[in-house]
């Protein structure tokens, strides 16, 4: 047997102003993530091959559905859900070329 329990009362105006101590300073959150954009491009690293100190392009792709996740650098970025890849300039244009697996 299945019991329905319905609010029978209505919902009343508060009109008591609630006094008491607030915080002066507002709180504020920021979403700072570790793997922000600007701080891989800080890194100076390729995230494919890894080198270091090298000038870094970003490969970004319009939506990740978009990736059929058939290579490798396809699956990389479906897998941290990223829809940019900073490469060193000879592995970006590998990838353009069809040669980065």
């Amino acid at each position: 047997m299945k019991t329905a329990l319905f609010y029978n009362e209505s919902f009343r105006i508060q009109t008591e102003v609630v006094t008491g101590e607030f915080d002066t300073i507002a709180k504020s959150y920021f979403r700072t993530s570790p793997c922000s954009l600007i701080q891989r491009l800080k890194a100076r690293k390729c995230k494919w091959c890894e080198t270091e100190n090298v000038d870094l392009e970003v490969h970004h792709v319009r939506r990740l559905k978009d990736l059929k996740g058939k290579a490798l650098w396809e699956r990389a970025m479906i897998g941290r859900r990223r829809k940019t890849m900073v490469l060193c300039t000879a592995c970006h244009d590998l990838l353009h070329a069809g040669k980065l697996y």
